[in-house]
């Protein structure tokens, strides 16, 4: 008879009758990852996809409705953010688009071992830096909108909404790199830029009851303070690793 994996009772369907847990789990392995990946985005009834594709074309009412209480068709933004990332460390590791740029970088002669490990900072630490300074950016955006009537909380769903979707975002231009390796270094510029209009394009969204020249230069204001901030901390990780 077969045993349930979580907790040993007996098992015969595809849930196991005393725990709950599904019958059918497999050893952990890549096409395992790729394929819960799958599931987290493409289950159209769970409203993931829904909300991924939401992300894109409306990106502020995704993350307003999950705010007013319109959470059924919504993912969890937490969760979202998670996965994303996951995604995003995943392909990065397993298509190896760091040493592609450090490479194309050697070859165009703007490389040394100090700005290799600049680089190599930057890929391994910015998802992390860019998580932890995400109660930071959520104040910035309190500061700037306070007039808007969010709490800092929402402000705090908000931006890890806005954080999830630029992962994805940056998914595109990892496979660009990966497809494209010897335009690398230009790919990354681009991509800079292209995250930097969608961060403000989420904000106008956002916050589209006030007059948009208003929003516009506050969202890149608070874009700037951001990217300053997440620069310090690898530059600060750079110095101790470099210098150590």
């Amino acid at each position: 008879m077969k045993k349930c994996k979580n907790c040993g009772h007996s098992i015969s369907g595809k849930y196991c009758s005393n725990c709950g847990q599904d019958t059918g789990t497999e050893r952990v392995t890549k096409k395992y990852i790729l394929h819960e990946i799958f599931k987290l985005f493409a289950n159209v009834q769970s409203g993931k996809f829904y909300l991924t594709k939401q992300l894109f074309s409306h990106p502020g009412d995704a993350a307003r409705g999950f705010i007013d209480g319109k959470r059924k068709k919504y993912y969890n933004p937490i969760q979202y953010y998670v996965g994303t990332t996951a995604i995003t460390v995943f392909l990065m590791l397993n298509l190896d688009t760091q040493n592609i740029t450090l490479v194309n970088l050697h070859e165009t002669g703007a490389y040394n071992e100090m700005y290799k490990s600049y680089i190599n900072a930057i890929y391994r630490y910015f998802n992390v830096a860019e998580f932890l300074l995400l109660p930071i950016l959520s104040f910035f955006t309190y500061i700037f909108f306070k007039s808007s009537g969010y709490n800092y909380a929402e402000m705090f769903i908000m931006n890890t909404y806005l954080s999830a979707q630029r992962q994805l975002v940056n998914l595109i231009f990892i496979l660009f790199i990966y497809f494209f390796p010897s335009n690398s270094v230009f790919i990354n510029y681009i991509s800079l830029a292209v995250l930097g209009i969608f961060f403000i394009w989420f904000y106008i969204d956002f916050f589209r009851s006030q007059k948009r020249s208003a929003v516009i230069f506050k969202s890149v204001i608070i874009l700037l303070l951001f990217y300053t901030c997440i620069l310090i901390i690898l530059a600060a990780i750079f110095f101790l690793f470099y210098f150590e």
